[in-house]
């Protein structure tokens, strides 16, 4: 998306050069400045626009990033703590998530967090708790999750996350003040 408003935002400066060539003597006055202004001014709304949007739609990450990578192993490392608590939680034990490779049929896949987790007949299904880049999802839709393709998992402990391992890399990139927010909506903090 941010690459879109980019993009947008290049095509507009052109514009803006063409249009102030063919303009840009009239009369005399040097509409050049305005033009180039709007320009800006209307990129910039659209950057700033997918970026606000940019939040409920994830990271990406390259597939050849090392932190990330050692983070999935650690998260498929420790699973088995998951399985035992999700299926015989302790007092204080809620939220149970997965993140799971939603789209394994594509080069890169997409992987996207499961909440409202449900075993049913040796099956593992759940809702996407995040808006999917993938159009053929939806927010909240019920999807059969395949317990080889999760990447990463939580749950809270009285008000502590356990966990999410790729969060923590993420943490990392963030700014301090989201960091801070993260951490203590987390229980880290």
């Amino acid at each position: 998306m941010r690459l879109f408003a980019s993009i947008v935002f290049v095509i507009g400066l052109f514009h803006a050069n063409s249009v102030v060539a063919c303009i840009g003597s009239c009369g005399g006055f040097n509409y050049r400045p305005y033009v180039i202004g709007l320009a800006i001014f209307v990129g910039s709304g659209i950057f700033y626009y997918f970026r606000a949007r940019g939040g409920a739609y994830g990271v990406a990450f390259e597939k050849s990033d090392e932190a990330m990578a050692a983070a999935v192993v650690e998260a498929r490392r420790t699973l088995l703590e998951f399985w035992e608590r999700f299926r015989a939680p302790q007092p204080g034990d809620t939220d149970f998530i997965v993140k799971f490779n939603l789209t394994p049929d594509l080069p890169d896949g997409e992987h996207i967090w499961a909440e409202d987790l449900v075993e049913h007949d040796g099956r593992l299904y759940g809702s996407l708790g995040n808006e999917p880049f993938d159009r053929r999802f939806r927010l909240g839709q019920r999807v059969e999750i395949d317990p080889a393709l999760i990447c990463d998992w939580c749950y809270f402990d009285d008000g502590v996350a356990r966990g999410h391992f790729m969060t923590r890399v993420m943490l990392d990139m963030t700014s301090k003040s989201e960091r801070r927010r993260q951490m203590r909506a987390l229980g880290w903090a």
